[in-house]
């Protein structure tokens, strides 16, 4: 019985690891998606013409 009560808490500890890892997978997503945003606004903006640096005019 005691054995049965031991793999149930290390079931439940990788468990919790699991879910923090996913929280942190996610929070690392967010971020990623973020700066992607970021960049494709810059790109948006120099297709528009606007703000473009290196403009050998």
């Amino acid at each position: 019985n005691l054995k049965y009560l031991e793999s149930d808490l290390e079931d439940a500890s990788s468990r919790l690891n699991m879910y923090g890892k996913l929280e942190n997978i996610s929070k690392a997503r967010d971020g990623i998606l973020e700066s992607q945003r970021d960049t494709s606004d810059k790109i948006g903006l120099g297709l528009k013409g606007e703000h473009v640096k290196n403009d050998d005019k």
